[in-house]
């Protein structure tokens, strides 16, 4: 074969070869078309269905804004919390913004927070829930719940816990898609006792405002929470974006022991009672490393970034999303996150009032006189928030919206949640603490006021203490029954 023959050759083989990878790229752009096309239409299709799922719903009670105004949201189930609601919502109104709520309330409740949420008509979109719009509509999805709630926390606790478990993990699955099908973004998972808010104290050690690009607003400001996310979102000194959008927060319990108080003269002089307030009243807390009394952490989730299909029953209050919630500890102390939640316990009266279908259980008087009585650390961050909302709403506007906060209503009879139990006896009763108990003014009187030997302040970590036979407590609300925490490691 003479060499032109061979060079014609090697060209026809050539050309050969590159029309058959310009075919193959062609192919394989077209199957990435067609399957981007078909993933787009998927995913509109299945925005569409949730939609009309969730906001057309003629089941579902919803106060709607004349003017909506952008803020985070907060899915909140409630049970004779009036006392704590009140503040509740006025503190996250300001601080979060808080502005739009889903607020479900339990069956056996003996009390209503209509007349509370009535306060916001005009301020919070407001959508209230019972059983029938997310816990009875489904009874394949109700029983599964009862069934994976009974699985994990023992077939030996009350009927009545094994639903409030089942209860708090369906209304977190349906509320989180009802407020992801209104296009809303960060949303608290939390209850009526726990106040979020910036951790000055972190934040101000981690940043060096030298050579970093940070907003810190006062806690004074209106929305100080969402503005500092906001700015700060993608700040490698706070490591938020990182989180994915789950944001674990920790917990921090407040005791009842108070000091000479300042604050609270300070802002009765304004027209505020600030003695009535959690935030205000109280400022006496745990340890960050003290497990046992602070519990485990809750969340903020970006819903904006939580794909529908990621929506599913939620399996842990604490890690409410399956595939996208870290496996971190559940257990984190408060120089490991720029937010933080400071947990109340709130007077006898106040705790004792709720007929909670953990009494006697993990909610008892031992539990009580032990948490009411820490005062291991001191912080005030959280007051100046009440200063702030009263200028930005005005004086009138801020006493009606705080209007009988802290006051527990009286209820001529008070039936007991655990009757098939009758060895748990019933906090309502005002059983005694098996030791003595330092009792606020304005709690009943009682023939006794000693107060527990204080813990010392310089302690060292305290061991996570589990309940036994209890390999981990991640997806529980509760590190263990009181019955089982050594109390003499959480209380030196």
């Amino acid at each position: 074969m003479n060499p032109e023959t061979k060079r014609q050759k090697k060209q026809s083989v050539l050309q050969c070869f590159m029309l058959a990878l310009l075919s193959a790229c062609f192919l394989i752009a077209a199957n990435t078309i067609f399957h981007s096309a078909q993933w787009i239409t998927g995913e509109f299709s299945n925005y569409q269905k949730h939609k009309e799922a969730f906001l057309q719903s003629s089941a579902v009670n919803t106060t709607k804004l004349e003017h909506r105004e952008r803020g985070m949201s907060s899915c909140l189930l409630v049970m004779d919390d009036n006392h704590f609601l009140i503040e509740w919502l006025a503190y996250h109104y300001h601080v979060l913004p808080l502005r739009h709520l889903i607020v479900a309330v339990d069956p056996r409740s003996r009390t209503s927070p209509r007349s509370i949420l009535e306060r916001y008509r005009t301020r919070i979109n407001i959508t209230l829930w019972n059983d029938k719009d997310y816990y009875t509509a489904n009874q394949k999805e109700r029983e599964e719940a009862e069934y994976w709630a009974e699985r994990k926390f023992g077939s030996d606790i009350p009927k009545s816990l094994i639903q409030h478990r089942a209860r708090q993990r369906l209304f977190y699955y349906h509320c989180m898609q009802h407020l992801k099908a209104e296009g809303r973004e960060w949303t608290l998972l939390t209850d009526s006792d726990e106040f979020l808010r910036i951790n000055y104290q972190t934040v101000h050690q981690v940043s060096n405002p030298a050579i970093d690009s940070i907003v810190i607003p006062p806690i004074s400001e209106e929305g100080s929470v969402l503005t500092f996310l906001h700015h700060n979102q993608r700040n490698p000194a706070f490591n938020i974006s990182s989180s994915g959008p789950c944001l674990q927060v920790p917990r921090i319990r407040f005791g009842t022991v108070e000091r000479d108080n300042v604050h609270v003269s300070a802002h009765n002089t304004i027209g505020i009672n600030a003695s009535a307030l959690q935030t205000t009243r109280f400022q006496t807390h745990a340890k960050s490393g003290n497990y046992p009394l602070n519990r485990i952490s809750k969340v903020l989730v970006n819903l904006q970034q939580v794909p529908w299909e990621d929506l599913v029953p939620v399996e842990s209050i604490h890690l409410p999303l399956r595939h996208l919630c870290k496996r971190r500890k559940l257990h984190i102390r408060t120089h490991q996150q720029v937010l933080v939640l400071q947990h109340y316990i709130g007077t006898w009266q106040q705790y004792s009032f709720r007929e909670d279908a953990r009494t006697g259980n993990e909610r008892s008087a031992q539990s009580y006189q032990k948490a009411a009585n820490v005062a291991q650390e001191t912080d005030d961050a959280i007051v100046p928030w009440i200063q702030g909302f009263v200028e930005h709403q005005g004086l009138a506007a801020a006493q009606e919206l705080l209007k009988d906060v802290g006051e527990v209503p009286v209820v001529s009879q008070v039936p007991s949640v655990n009757k098939t139990t009758p060895v748990k006896k019933s906090l309502a009763a005002k059983e005694p603490p098996a030791k003595p108990v330092r009792w606020l003014l304005t709690d009943p009187p009682t023939p006794s006021i000693q107060l527990l030997p204080l813990a010392a302040t310089n302690q060292t970590k305290v061991p996570l203490v589990l309940a036994e036979g209890v390999e981990s407590v991640e997806g529980d609300d509760e590190i263990a029954p009181p019955d089982k925490i050594d109390w003499d490691k959480a209380f030196p």
